[in-house]
């Protein structure tokens, strides 16, 4: 008898310490479910209180419950807009022009016990779709955003909760909306289960192989011309910039004169090598008209980065700019030169791009160690269309910024297409493997984009550069390519 009460005894804390070791059951709270005309009275569209905002004047937006789409229960809710021509912005100075809004005060006031958000969201077309939570005292109305990327049809939308306390409002915006299109939102709840993934895009600040939560981790990474793998550009920067040698500030003569040398150099084992400068508005870049003048740079830039609540009111494009910012991956400038004139099958010998510098200025500029890379893109992208959520008009980037690397068809090509420092006036970089990859006949030519390689180093690092829109044609970027006709 005693050992029978012994093995029960035995038995019985065995079972109290598994309770103890069983993680406690996930917590799900219902914030919205759209099922009592009630619930759409406290929804209103969101409007600054005054005219000199932007969005003051957006267009309206139907709020209406509807049977068509719920996920839970019978009815959801149904928004119906009539364009995007203004924006909501809560503060003048965010230049965001294409978003719509609703808003109601949020059934909650202390976010954190909670670990995951999640919304059903029916869309007509693949479109950009945003939650936010903002605190009611917050002056610059950002707080906590859920960008979501949908896709025609109906969407689960998964993501980290806000962390946020006190009084707060609750928003969905539509960026870009067409004219009578709608989305129909249900179910918006929140869990203490921490969400195992997320929808697309994250929105965070990252680099080619960086290893952040929800991001797929990358293979090895090539670098062209190194005939080596790398981990990321962080692990290929701390490499490089071990063999970094302080650069020699050069005037645009100067390194002209260098690829004129090199060129000589090169025609002596190919005496039918060509040289061709490609820059907008100078003449012969084409043997067959030497008298054309090139038009043929595309350049613009995206004007902020991460985190999420600054991405939904700052998107200009920089196209039009005479500068252009080369420094952060989240803010990248994007390039592309036309190369049709390089015969097919030609042989590529050299390759130069070349950026003169407009600020600051050497003198000004703190010359340490730096490494740049480039990606190739591939998207092909407007130049004026490109901001942070799209390459083109009603055409998405899978990740903001296109910081999309992964699967068969990502933003931009997980490969190091060219690499080098950073310099003084006049910037070079070795672009022989990268022009070789856009001549071959076998990939399609969508630019690229060039940025610091250390995540530690951009906020020194950066520097402006003169687009193809400078006034002097010598300070618009320029490729050089030296080679030999098929």
């Amino acid at each position: 008898m005693r050992h029978c009460a012994s093995q029960t005894a035995v038995s019985a804390i065995l079972f109290l310490l598994s309770l103890v070791a069983r993680p406690a059951a996930a917590v799900d709270k219902v914030l919205f479910d759209f099922e009592n005309d009630a619930d759409l009275v406290a929804w209103s569209q969101f409007l600054p209180d005054n005219p000199k905002i932007p969005g003051a004047k957006a267009p309206p937006v139907k709020i209406e419950l509807s049977g068509e789409n719920a996920t839970s229960g019978k009815r959801c809710l149904k928004l119906t807009f009539s364009g995007g021509k203004f924006s909501v912005s809560a503060t003048p100075w965010f230049s965001g022009d294409k978003f719509s809004v609703v808003a109601t005060r949020s059934p909650l006031e202390d976010w954190t016990p909670y670990r995951s958000f999640r919304a059903d969201v029916t869309a007509g077309r693949t479109c950009l779709a945003a939650f936010r939570v903002v605190s009611r005292d917050d002056k610059e109305h950002r707080g906590w955003v859920k960008l979501a990327l949908l896709q025609q049809g109906r969407n689960a939308v998964v993501d980290v909760a806000p962390p946020l306390k006190g009084p707060t409002q609750f928003e969905i915006i539509m960026y870009a909306p067409h004219e009578g299109e709608t989305l129909y939102v249900d179910n918006i709840r929140v869990s203490t289960e921490v969400p195992q993934t997320a929808t697309p895009p994250h929105g965070e600040h990252v680099y080619l192989g960086d290893k952040r939560q929800f991001y797929p981790k990358l293979g090895k990474i090539p670098v062209l011309g190194l005939g080596i793998e790398v981990d990321g550009v962080e692990e290929f920067g701390e490499r490089m910039m071990k063999h970094w040698v302080r650069p020699q500030d050069k005037t645009i003569e100067q390194v002209e004169a260098e690829f004129r040398a090199l060129y000589d150099g090169l025609k002596k084992e190919h005496p039918r090598a060509v040289m061709a400068i490609f820059r907008d508005g100078q003449k012969g870049f084409d043997p067959a008209a030497p008298e054309k003048e090139y038009a043929g740079w595309a350049s613009t830039g995206v004007d902020a980065h991460g985190p999420n609540a600054n991405l939904l009111e700052t998107l200009t494009s920089l196209a039009g700019s005479e500068k252009m910012q080369v420094s952060l991956r989240g803010r990248p400038v994007m390039l592309r030169v036309d190369l049709a004139s390089v015969p097919q099958g030609s042989r590529i010998l050299a390759a130069r791009l070349l950026l003169v510098r407009a600020w600051p200025s050497e003198k000004e500029w703190p010359m340490r160690p730096s490494l740049f890379v480039a990606e190739f893109c591939n998207r092909p992208w407007k130049e004026k269309e490109v901001n942070t959520f799209q390459y083109a008009k009603d055409r998405f980037w899978k990740e903001t910024h296109g910081s999309s690397w992964d699967g068969e068809d990502p933003d931009f090509l997980p490969i190091i297409a060219a690499y080098g420092p950073g310099q003084g006036t006049t910037n070079v970089w070795d672009f022989t493997e990268a022009v070789k990859w856009w001549t071959d006949g076998k990939h399609p030519n969508h630019g690229f984009t060039l940025n610091n390689a250390g995540r530690g180093l951009h906020n020194t690092m950066g520097f402006d550069a003169y687009s193809r829109w400078a006034k002097e044609i010598s300070r618009r970027p320029a490729m050089v390519v030296i080679y030999e006709p098929k």
